[in-house]
C-alpha cells in the first residue's frame, strides 16, 4: 500500500548517483509492497500485493586516497546491461526473471497482476513469475557485453505485522471483497479520527530494521508523490525514499530498530479519507567485489492495513 515502494527503479538510480580512479556503484532492491484499497468505494477497488526488483548502477569518480569519498557530480548511469533476478519460488522451482533497462542506469521488473497504474515513462515491465518468498535468496545480476557481471544478493526477512492492525486486534475488520489481495489473504481496516496520533507496534518484536510510512490512498494514481503524509525517515521526499532505505540498511542505526513508532496525527492524518499504514522490515544483502564502496543490496518485506479516517 505504500506507493513509493511500488516503482522504485529511478529513485535507486538517483541514490547511486548520490553515493558515488572511476568505478561502478550500485543499489539493488527486492521489495514486497502491501496491498491497498479504498474502503469508501463500493465495491472497493483493490491493488494487490506487489513484488518489485530494482537496480540503479553507474560509474563514479572515486577519491583514490579515500575510496569512501567520490565526486557526486561524476555519476554516469550504465546502460545496455542484461539484467536477471534468480530465486526459488514457493514450490522450490527455480525462476529466472529479466529486468528491463529503463535508462540512466535504472533497471527493473515487477508483478502486480497488471493492476498497478504506472504514470511514469518508460513503464516497468510486469512478469507473473516474479514472486516474493521470505527466507529465499534473490540473486540479481547485471551483465555487460564483455561478460563483466555486477551482482547483488539478498534474503528478505519474514513478515512483521502491525499489532494494532492485525487480525483479531480491537476495532479491526476486513475490507469486503479483498480476499487474496495480500500476503495474509485480505486487507484489514480500522476507523480512526482526523488528527489523532497512531502508534505502530511490531509483532513480533525484533531488532530488525523497520520502515513505517503513512500514505493517503489514491486509487487513480497510487504513485503520486503527494500521497505520502508521514514516514519514520530523515526525509519526507518520496523520490528520495528508496535511497533512504538503502542508507538505513547500511547504517544499522538504532533509530530504526525500535519496537514501536508513533505517527503524529496532525501530519499523518490531516483530513478525512482512507490512509494506508505500512511496516516494512529491511534486510541488508551483499554485492560483488567489483562494485564501489557504498554499493548495497536490500530487501523489504511489507505488511499493511487501512485506517478509515473520519
Amino acid at each position: 500500500m505504500i506507493r513509493q515502494l511500488r516503482l522504485p527503479v529511478l529513485a535507486l538510480a538517483a541514490f547511486a548517483a548520490a553515493c558515488s580512479g572511476t568505478q561502478p556503484i550500485a543499489a539493488f532492491a527486492v521489495i514486497q509492497s502491501p496491498a491497498v484499497t479504498d474502503p469508501t468505494q463500493n465495491p472497493p477497488k483493490v491493488i494487490p500485493t506487489i513484488v518489485s526488483v530494482a537496480v540503479g548502477i553507474g560509474n563514479v569518480k572515486l577519491d583514490t586516497a579515500n575510496p569512501a569519498n567520490f565526486d557526486k557530480g561524476s555519476y554516469s548511469g550504465i546502460t545496455g546491461l542484461t539484467g536477471v533476478v534468480e530465486f526459488n519460488d514457493a514450490t522450490g522451482k527455480a525462476q529466472k526473471v529479466s529486468l528491463k533497462d529503463l535508462g540512466n542506469g535504472a533497471y527493473g521488473v515487477l508483478n502486480s497482476g497488471g493492476k498497478a497504474p504506472q504514470t511514469q515513462d518508460p513503464k516497468v515491465p510486469e512478469d507473473p513469475n516474479l514472486t516474493f518468498v521470505p527466507g529465499t535468496p534473490y540473486k540479481i545480476t547485471l551483465t555487460a557485453a564483455d561478460g563483466t557481471a555486477y551482482v547483488g544478493t539478498v534474503t528478505p526477512k519474514p513478515q512483521t505485522k502491525i499489532k494494532e492492525l492485525e487480525d483479531g486486534a480491537t476495532g479491526v475488520t476486513t475490507v469486503p471483497g479483498t480476499g487474496d489481495a495480500s500476503a495474509s489473504g485480505h486487507i484489514n481496516q480500522m476507523d480512526w479520527k482526523v488528527g489523532a496520533d497512531f502508534t505502530v507496534t511490531r509483532d513480533p518484536t525484533t531488532d530488525d530494521l523497520a520502515f513505517v510510512a503513512v500514505s493517503k490512498v489514491n486509487m487513480d494514481d497510487p504513485t503520486n508523490k503527494d500521497n505520502l503524509t508521514w514516514a519514520n525517515l530523515h526525509t519526507q521526499d518520496q523520490t528520495a525514499l528508496i535511497g533512504e532505505l538503502v542508507r538505513i540498511a547500511a547504517r544499522q542505526d538504532s533509530d530504526w530498530k525500535k519496537p514501536s513508532y508513533t505517527a503524529p496525527g496532525a501530519t499523518a492524518f490531516p483530513a478525512a479519507g482512507a490512509y494506508g499504514v505500512a511496516l516494512s522490515v529491511l534486510t541488508k544483502g551483499n554485492v560483488s567485489s567489483n562494485l564501489a564502496i557504498g554499493s548495497m543490496a536490500v530487501g523489504a518485506t511489507g505488511y499493511g492495513a487501512i485506517l478509515n479516517v473520519k
